[in-house]
């Protein structure tokens, strides 16, 4: 997800634990919250069969916590999906 930080200008901050993990999203070349830009990406996600929730004040944060059972196939698809979907807003 870090690689993710430098291909987009709108992925502002990658932190979390373990597979707990949080993107923020923000305007483009600044650092104001996007929640535009995330209810878009949650969308695009959807769509595409991954179901994800925002979280932050402004709702500008990406939980992604996958399954306690999934396995690295499933991980690695919905990241894959999740990535898609971020570059096709700001990529």
């Amino acid at each position: 997800l870090r690689s993710l930080q430098g291909k987009s200008p709108i992925v502002g901050d990658v932190r979390g634990v373990g597979l707990m993990l949080a993107v923020e999203f923000v305007q483009p070349g600044g650092k104001q919250p996007n929640p535009t830009a995330v209810g878009n990406i949650l969308n695009r996600m959807l769509a595409n069969g991954l179901l994800c929730y925002p979280c932050g004040h402004w709702a500008q944060t990406i939980r992604l916590i996958p399954a306690i059972n999934a396995d690295q196939a499933q991980v690695e698809a919905g990241l894959e999906i999740f990535t898609q979907a971020v570059l096709a807003e700001g990529g």
